[in-house]
């Protein structure tokens, strides 16, 4: 797909919500090499068991971006998976967002500071870091 489009598959990034996040965290811990970073709205753990994790050292982040009062996603297994991510070597940020399983426009706050500080640059530009895939 990566010559078919014209893309570099070592610069996909990934951006879920609920289910998708779940699917990105998936990618990440199963596939690494298909996913380089990732902000992860309302995720929780995708495996009962840890996956095994990365034998080297990885380029890899994520960003967690967790509801305190979600009734879906609970505190222990957002941050089950942050832990999981961390053992695979995956540089990961869990955010505690006031809110729900309902995404809130400060989460998108996060996220595009979040993106920008991983790009190296002040403010966000359409250039400053590689197209995002979504997943929703």
């Amino acid at each position: 797909a990566a010559a078919a489009y014209g893309f570099d598959p070592t610069r996909v990034d990934a951006t879920g919500y609920s289910n998708g996040a779940n699917i990105a965290a998936s990618l990440m811990l199963l596939r690494p090499e298909t996913v380089r970073d990732a902000v992860l709205f309302r995720a929780m753990r995708p495996f009962r068991e840890t996956p095994p994790p990365l034998l080297s050292p990885s380029p890899h982040a994520a960003l967690l971006v967790s509801g305190r009062t979600d009734q879906m996603v609970s505190p222990r297994d957002a941050e089950g998976l942050a832990n999981d991510l961390r053992a695979a070597d995956v540089a990961t940020t869990l955010h505690w967002s006031a809110a729900g399983h309902e995404l809130v426009a400060a989460d998108l706050v996060t996220a595009t500071q979040w993106l920008a500080a991983r790009a190296g640059v002040g403010r966000p530009t359409p250039d400053a870091h590689p197209p995002i895939a979504s997943s929703l």
